[in-house]
């Protein structure tokens, strides 16, 4: 089916009501049999440029994903990610662009949480699919794709680090973080200390940049393997990303981090790996 284009649809994010109404027009122009009464519309989330739109009806199981972005190069760089995770199994596809988005249809599936993440009969499905998407890298670099450079992880880290106030201006805020967190001094020495180990000792692959388990779907059905989300997928290190989809398996509960009996433990690991 070849590619629909609507260039005469923008969705204005910052104004809900008015990209409710765009989106559900644009939804009976993708599926006309649908009736505007029946559509079920949800926003699912909106993360810094980008914001998503589901729609489907009751009678179907046919769900759409519309994604918006507010830069061009944003929208660019997400839909060659897509393509290419498509191109090797690891997506869905894009059938639809507009302005300043595009439509793919949902994936299927269950997004993965801790208790999928450590399942004997799932874990393995997910090792393999990361496995598969790290050789990408030999595919990547025989293409000319639109990157960012912004997206290094160490200058991620470095801006990150430098928007952080010294202090804080409530001083019982200031005290409570100090006890905490780990000082601005001591997060640049950690970060430098990582990127040095990075550097001599894992290889730099194509990773998907936000391997979290929201991230992550797996069809039970047919035991398959999808990632969502992949406007950060490019070059970075192997051994970082896998290390962040462990440590993300617990969430983001600050008591637990660091705290071994609350990441997947070493043999686990090993046999992930």
């Amino acid at each position: 089916m070849p590619m629909l284009n609507f260039d005469d649809v923008y969705v204005d994010s910052d104004d809900y009501l008015l990209a409710e109404k765009t989106v559900l027009e644009l939804l009976t122009r993708l599926r006309p049999q649908w009736h505007k009464r029946d559509i079920l519309l949800i926003r699912t989330g909106h993360y810094g440029e980008v914001a998503h739109f589901q729609g489907y009806t009751d009678d179907s199981d046919d769900a759409i994903l519309i994604k918006v972005f507010k830069s061009d190069l944003s929208k660019r760089v997400e839909l060659n990610n897509v393509e290419l995770f498509f191109y090797h199994g690891l997506c869905t596809k894009v059938f639809a662009t507009f302005e300043n988005g595009f439509c793919m249809k949902s994936l299927p599936g269950l997004s993965l949480n801790y208790k999928f993440g450590v399942d004997i009969d799932i874990y393995p499905l997910v090792a393999k699919k990361v496995g598969e998407m790290h050789r990408m890298m030999e595919y990547l670099s025989l293409s000319k794709r639109p990157t960012r450079k912004k997206d290094d992880i160490f200058v991620v880290l470095s801006a990150a680090i430098s928007s952080i106030p010294e202090t804080l201006t409530h001083p019982e805020d200031n005290l409570r973080r100090h006890r905490a967190l780990p000082s601005i001094k001591v997060l640049r020495k950690e970060i430098l200390e990582l990127e040095m180990r990075l550097s001599g000792t894992s290889r730099e692959v194509y990773c998907h940049g936000n391997l979290r388990p929201e991230n992550i779907y797996v069809n039970f059905e047919e035991s398959e393997v999808y990632f969502a989300e992949l406007e950060f997928a490019g070059k970075n290190y192997r051994g970082l990303e896998v290390a962040q989809h462990f440590l993300s398996l617990i969430g983001n509960d600050l008591k637990l981090v660091g705290r071994d009996e609350y990441v997947p433990a070493r043999d686990f690991q090993f046999r992930w790996c």
